[in-house]
């Protein structure tokens, strides 16, 4: 009986979103929200579909910047909410602790975008989100963030205890754009910004290191995860995103991956950091994957929902570099 109502759960939502393959929403933002504990400065901005009522996925968006900058509001973090908006997702762009001098940011900043996921699901009812079909997409360093917390769902002492204490961390799917996985070469380079986001050398510090990386924690259980990266990309080799997927579909886990002839480091949906147009498939790629895992889309209908984000008026083209 059980398995009846859960196979009935998953058919109702293909049905529920089967008929929305033409909606292209507007949207509203709601900036610089608090959902870290009290008397913490960071903040997420909330991307809200207009002119449906129906409960939807959600989004969870981490920016890039070695760990120790960037910025929920950058373009490149924008135009990907408003692409999620647009196509019915509730979107949070969010900060989380970085590296100040020398002092370090690990595990706190991973435990602040595990916080983004439950500051969600604890708000489902008041945002209208399908608490179980939550995601995460993120940017170079936020790529790394984004794929630790889709791994390390109920792991100690990945997982915050406050301020949502009982309410699960756990993702449905993930988008790792550009980040890096393996951080190899970050061992014997004191100045590299995995170095201090750890703040630890290497050397005697191996385990520490270790529950860092990402490819340590793939297990078959994993939820599904696509990986985007430019092949032109100098600054975290496209071989990472090679690697991090034949990790984890030799475990048995569902992985897709995108890599982009010509593209380097730092691009959204739409653009590259100088605010060149990017191959279309870019974006369809990314949308579909959402689709299909929060949604219950099937190809088709995905690629149907596409068809109708290509008619709709475009959104303003970014006016700055992402960082």
């Amino acid at each position: 009986m059980k398995k009846l109502l859960v196979l009935f759960g998953v058919l109702l939502l293909v049905v529920i979103w089967a008929a929305d393959t033409a909606g292209i929403y507007e949207f509203e933002m709601r900036k610089n929200l608090p959902f870290l504990e009290e008397g913490r400065a960071e903040r997420l901005d909330l991307y809200l579909p207009v002119g449906t009522t129906r409960p939807r996925p959600a989004v969870v968006m981490i920016h890039g910047g070695s760990w120790r900058g960037g910025s929920k509001s950058s373009p490149r973090e924008i135009n990907i909410c408003q692409n999620l908006a647009r196509m019915g997702f509730v979107a949070v762009s969010i900060e989380y602790r970085l590296v100040k001098g020398d002092v370090a940011a690990w595990p706190v900043n991973l435990q602040d975008c595990k916080n983004a996921v439950k500051y969600l699901r604890a708000n489902a009812e008041k945002y209208q989100i399908l608490p179980d079909k939550i995601g995460v997409i993120g940017a170079s360093a936020g790529g790394h963030l984004a794929v630790m917390l889709a791994l390390t769902a109920k792991k100690s002492p990945f997982e915050p205890a406050a301020p949502y204490p009982g309410v699960s961390s756990e993702v449905a799917c993930c988008i790792n754009m550009y980040g890096p996985m393996s951080l190899r070469e970050a061992q014997k380079n004191p100045k590299a910004s995995f170095y201090k986001m750890l703040g630890c050398s290497y050397m005697g510090n191996e385990e520490k290191w270790k529950s860092a990386v990402p490819l340590e924690h793939i297990a078959p259980e994993a939820c599904p995860f696509l990986s985007v990266h430019g092949e032109a990309d100098k600054v975290v080799n496209v071989q990472q995103a090679q690697i991090f997927h034949d990790a984890l579909t030799k475990k048995g886990c569902i992985s897709e991956i995108l890599t982009v002839p010509g593209i380097g480091h730092q691009f959204s949906m739409e653009y590259t950091k100088n605010m060149q147009k990017l191959p279309p498939n870019v974006r369809q790629v990314m949308l579909s994957f959402l689709e299909r895992n929060l949604k219950g889309f099937s190809a088709d209908e995905a690629e149907a929902h596409y068809q109708a984000l290509l008619k709709a008026k475009p959104l303003p083209a970014p006016n700055s570099k992402a960082k």
